[in-house]
């Protein structure tokens, strides 16, 4: 087994020999970020590739639009209750409006029933006087 710092010298080992490559080298491109993941894997213990990187990226994304997927739904359903319950307002926002009409018309057929009631009451009333006093009359006519 060999130890960390015969590890770290083969990375610079490698790393010197893709540089002496050049810049555009194809190699060298597909090295890119490879070395910063085998020196974490030497200081952290642990055995990380840039393959499994870019699979757990991948699984990641897979997860994340799944989750975009469901809360796209999700939305969409709720968007569907919120069309239903907005209809439902509306319904009951018109009732309730064509009631509070019924009931103005209500109140003022009742306040004319009402000033009805008190004209016929002092007409009654106006009756009952001159019947008292036709009677008043009709008694001195046969008093005398």
């Amino acid at each position: 087994m060999t130890t960390k710092d015969q590890e770290r010298k083969a990375l610079e080992q490698i790393r010197k020999i893709v540089a002496s490559l050049g810049e555009d080298s194809y190699i060298g491109t597909a090295f890119e970020g490879c070395f910063e993941i085998a020196a974490e894997n030497i200081e952290n213990d642990f055995a990380c590739s840039m393959k499994q990187r870019k699979e757990a990226a991948e699984a990641a994304e897979d997860s994340l639009r799944e989750k975009l997927t469901a809360a796209k739904k999700e939305l969409a359903d709720g968007d569907s209750k919120l069309r239903v319950a907005e209809m439902n307002l509306e319904e009951a926002t018109q009732k309730n409006n064509s009631l509070r009409n019924r009931a103005e018309l209500a109140e003022q057929h009742m306040k004319l029933e009402t000033e009805r009631a008190n004209r016929l009451a002092d007409k009654n009333k106006l009756l009952a006087q001159t019947i008292i006093e036709l009677k008043a009359k009709l008694y001195d006519y046969m008093t005398k």
